[in-house]
């Protein structure tokens, strides 16, 4: 799932997504268009 797809879903923006990641330790690590599987809180 690509950040801005997360973005879409909840209604915020991918760089609100990222920030938010950061804020709460999930690393976003893109691999290719994928980040490693972790679950969005």
């Amino acid at each position: 799932m690509k950040v801005k797809c997360i973005g879409s879903l909840i209604g915020r923006s991918e760089a609100a997504v990222r920030m938010k990641a950061q804020v709460k330790g999930i690393s976003l690590i893109l691999r290719g268009d994928f980040h490693q599987s972790t679950k969005y809180p």
